[in-house]
């Protein structure tokens, strides 16, 4: 539902009847809550800003339009609600709904929808009819008449299993953010790729981190990009309960559905890293062990290939002969493709647990491509935060959010740089010291340096790539990124490293807030360096550098978000202490007044 009173056409708009028809996401909508979506602004400060903000339009109750045409029902666009709804995004311009979750079923939804719009419209023809004055003051009870109304619906606490995502795009690409939050803190907050068309999203609900303690608001709004202004087209943004068992939708990896031309019913899930493929009847036709004579499918070779350019990575797992399947490929040509393969007898799920910790990745950023439903269901059973995909269906994988990533200069050597770290494993299996002595055996180097124009991208894509190593789980949009990047008050830190075994490029990025005690807000490290103590040689090299500056102490930040302990282990390794006061983020220090010792084992340059 959405407050279109103020929009362009709101005087003439009529709430078409719901055709229960709508056919979106490849599953069915049980029941929905009475949302109420509504223009707001990122910056807002009413009335203040009405008086000093240049982006201030005025509107007929003195509000800001905040939007072009306002919230305009598009009848002729089916929607969950039977229509969908244009928003032209300017400024700063967002829409926002309270979080009431109560579900009903979509009659009810509907019959409400049109109460609303005719009690909307009552105000507003109202308010046309009174002096300016008394107009803001109406426009504010109605509100607040409508989330009452809405506030007391949700009495009813049925939880709903999924947040629904519908967007007609009929421009170029853009991203979209979701958030939920409450008064004080962020509780979610995600991008999303919406190309020119339609796209569907569905967000299992526990992703959200919402509580029934709390008030909660969700927001949608468009990355902001100078002088560009946004039209999407919404036709859902709804909590709902989905025909799946709840166990279903929480499921990571499975779709819901699919029709040509579009990407529907995606779970959104964190972007994939490593696409692990099966052999027999996968990557070539026929099973090796029964006929050396098997051919190799270009198609998903052709997939390989462009994942591997997008720098998502290749791997195998195989119930195969390890020493004829290698041969078979690089017969083929193409054995260079796949980094880190298991080719045995043992279970699949071993297999990806193993794939998953040498490569120092998560589970849950990992794609088994199979064609035994015996195999998938093994995996799914044993790690089920796997994302698991028929081979009959690994045609669609290009098109899948999960795989949705804009390539940027270090995908292009990233291949090269996980060969690498096999030769280091490999290396490491043979050897007979500490891990210390290994450590200087490989002459690792790392430089440290502000990043370049060139490598904000690279930067980029690590605070929103990370997860096990990321000290905040911020996922700063390029606009914000580019602001503390110019910001006195800040510094920032690209880690660059190199050892005998090669190159491995920009592996880390840092911010430090130096408005007060230096404060590492934001620290993120690829997890191709991971466990080689580079987090630690870099942190120490900060303490020396801010103690010979005057400073007292070296504060980290650090944010547990689930997923992110292994570089909880940067605090333990360096005995910080932590700060007593309470709060959404724990803080840690490292005193300056003592002396220093820089790591023994990496070699630091700053330049």
């Amino acid at each position: 539902m959405y407050a279109h009173e103020w929009s362009s056409k709101s005087a003439k708009a009529v709430i078409p009847v719901n055709k229960r028809n709508y056919a979106g996401f490849g599953v069915q909508i049980v029941t929905a809550s009475p949302l109420v979506w509504a223009s707001h602004c990122v910056e807002c400060a009413v009335p203040e800003c009405f008086r000093e903000c240049s982006l201030y339009h005025k509107r007929e109750d003195g509000r800001c339009r905040l939007f072009k045409k306002g919230l305009t029902i598009v009848p002729t666009v089916s929607g969950l609600l039977g229509y969908g709804v244009e928003v032209c995004f300017e400024g700063w311009g967002k829409i926002e709904a309270a979080c009431n979750i109560g579900q009903y079923n979509l009659s009810f939804i509907n019959s409400l929808d049109r109460f609303l719009a005719f009690f909307n419209r009552f105000f507003y023809l109202l308010a046309k009819r009174l002096e300016s004055n008394s107009v803001w003051k109406l426009t504010v009870l109605n509100y607040k008449l409508r989330e009452g109304l809405v506030l007391l619906l949700e009495k009813n606490r049925k939880p709903p299993n999924a947040f629904v995502l519908g967007i007609l795009n009929h421009k170029s690409d853009c991203t979209v953010f979701v958030e939920v939050k409450t008064n004080t803190i962020i509780k979610y907050r995600n991008s999303f790729q919406i190309p020119n068309g339609k796209v569907e999203y569905i967000i299992p609900f526990e992703h959200l981190n919402i509580t029934t303690t709390e008030t909660h608001k969700i927001l949608v709004y468009p990355e902001k990009r100078k002088d560009e202004y946004r039209t999407l087209t919404f036709t859902a943004l709804d909590f709902v309960v989905l025909s799946d068992t709840p166990n279903t939708v929480q499921r990571v990896g499975e779709r819901v559905g699919e029709r040509v031309g579009e990407r529907v019913g995606e779970r959104v899930l964190p972007k994939v890293k490593c696409v692990v493929w099966d052999l027999d009847n996968t990557l070539w036709s026929g099973i090796l062990i029964e006929d050396s004579q098997v051919k190799l499918n270009s198609a998903v070779i052709e997939i390989v290939k462009e994942l591997d350019r997008r720098g998502i990575m290749n791997s195998i797992s195989s119930k195969n002969d390890y020493d004829a399947a290698m041969a078979k490929l690089k017969e083929f040509n193409v054995d260079q493709y796949f980094v880190m393969p298991q080719i045995n007898w043992d279970h699949k799920s071993i297999n990806i647990q193993k794939i998953a910790k040498n490569m120092n990745i998560s589970v849950d950023t990992i794609a088994l491509v199979d064609d035994t439903e015996f195999e998938l269901a093994e995996v799914k059973n044993a790690v089920p935060a796997v994302h698991c995909i028929n081979a009959s269906q690994s045609r669609n994988i290009l098109s899948m959010s999960e795989f949705d990533v804009i390539p940027s200069s270090e995908a292009a050597t990233r291949r090269e740089t996980y060969k690498m770290l096999e030769r280091q494993i490999k290396e490491f299996v043979d050897w007979d010291g500490n891990i210390d002595d290994f450590l200087r055996s490989c002459k690792m180097q790392l430089t440290i340096r502000k990043p370049s124009i060139g490598e904000l991208p690279r930067c980029f894509e690590l605070l929103h790539r990370t997860n096990q190593l990321n000290s905040s789980g911020r996922r700063l949009n390029r606009e914000d990124l580019n602001s503390i990047y110019t910001n006195e008050k800040c510094e920032t830190y690209a880690l660059i490293c190199e050892d005998k075994f090669g190159k491995y490029g920009v592996v880390g990025f840092s911010i430090v807030d130096i408005s007060n005690q230096p404060t590492i807000t934001d620290f993120v490290i690829s997890c191709r360096v991971a466990n080689k103590k580079v987090e630690n040689a870099f942190i120490l090299f900060l303490c020396e550098k801010y103690r010979k500056l005057g400073f007292n102490e070296v504060v980290f930040d650090y944010k547990d978000t689930g997923k992110n302990k292994p570089i909880f282990k940067v605090v333990t390794d360096l005995k910080m202490i932590k700060k007593p006061e309470a709060g959404d983020i724990d803080e840690y220090f490292i005193t300056l007044s003592g002396e220093i010792i820089p790591s023994d084992v990496i070699t630091v340059l700053e330049r």
